[in-house]
């Protein structure tokens, strides 16, 4: 079966890539020429009718107020795939659906971790403040499993084994 230059996967000789690049200086491309081209490599287009047509028939037009509803009432716990608000990061992190903290991030959640530790001493992290995780399992958030630390260097210093002032560490959920 002959494979075509178009077809996906065929690789063409550097040799003959210059003889067709040569052989195409100096002429012009129309643009019919280069829609079709555009059409072939970039997948399907609509055509400039089409476009300006399905442009009239939906002028004007509003979503009906029975589909805002159904979007308006199926949000967080209401939505079919609801699971429970937590979800796990691509570090291993797991994340809580806090729409209302202060730090959340945009997806409107916040890590665990961090949350375990604001409601046992009462009061928002700051973003310098750094939690460690003592056993390193990072979807490990028991409070006996947690440290909470002033700033990075502190923190660096504890995983570097070396001397932690008292004044550094805000938690310890090993005393």
């Amino acid at each position: 079966m002959n494979k075509g230059w178009f077809k996906k996967g065929y690789k063409m000789l550097e040799e003959t890539k210059r003889k067709i690049s040569n052989s195409l200086k100096g002429h012009f491309v129309s643009e019919e020429i280069k829609r079709k081209i555009g059409f072939a490599l970039k997948g399907r287009k609509f055509s400039e009718e089409r476009r300006r047509n399905l442009s009239i028939a939906h002028k004007g037009q509003k979503p009906s107020l029975k589909l805002l509803e159904y979007f308006k009432i199926r949000k967080g716990k209401k939505h079919p795939r609801w699971k429970g608000g937590k979800i796990k990061d691509e570090e291993g992190y797991i994340l809580i659906y806090k729409p209302e903290h202060p730090f959340a991030i945009h997806n409107r959640y916040i890590k665990e971790h961090r949350f375990v530790i604001e409601s046992k001493i009462k009061r928002y992290l700051l973003s310098t403040e750094q939690v460690h995780h003592i056993n390193g399992i990072r979807n490990d958030n028991r409070i006996e499993n947690l440290i909470c630390f002033k700033n990075l260097s502190a923190h660096t210093r504890f995983e570097n084994n070396k001397k932690v002032k008292p004044g550094e560490i805000i938690f310890d959920g090993r005393t």
